[in-house]
């Protein structure tokens, strides 16, 4: 008995013909070769199609990446100011302010944090 044919794409197992009845002319001789090209020949069209969907993935998370607010606000040759400190906790920025307290008295994150938090109590009056 000969052994049945059978359907395989890149990067798939092989499957027996039988099993993939499903597919649309997927029957004996030439019909099923040129059903197995078109489907190899589909598949192969879609692949720049994701190479460009991954490059534009890509570019929009590095435009994001730069474009973060405490970049524009502090940039790297001064630090930021007391007064733009408050007006960043008062915006509702905490994360901003305690960023730019920590370039503005060079001190650790957990310092900077129960500073600005202690600003935002008084500023606030006594709200979190």
């Amino acid at each position: 008995m000969a052994p049945s044919p059978t359907l395989a794409l890149r990067g798939e197992p092989r499957v027996p013909m039988r099993a993939a009845s499903g597919l649309r002319g997927c029957g004996a001789g030439d019909e099923s070769t040129s059903s197995i090209d078109a489907i190899r020949q589909a598949a192969a069209m879609n692949s720049p199609y994701w190479i460009l969907i991954g490059i534009a993935v890509v570019v929009l998370a590095w435009l994001l990446r730069r474009a973060r607010l405490s970049d524009d606000l502090f940039p790297r040759n001064q630090p930021p100011t007391e007064e733009q400190i408050d007006a960043l906790i008062r915006q509702g920025h905490k994360i901003e302010a305690i960023r730019g307290y920590r370039l503005l008295h060079s001190v650790d994150l957990k310092t900077a944090k129960e500073a600005i938090e202690s600003r935002q109590r008084t500023m606030l009056g006594g709200q979190p």
